[in-house]
């Protein structure tokens, strides 16, 4: 569970330094 949320919010870190 723990590993799902890291991997969402790495997710959105890259999608946020993407724009």
């Amino acid at each position: 569970m723990v590993a799902l949320l890291c991997f969402l919010s790495c997710g959105l870190t890259l999608l946020s330094l993407d724009i």
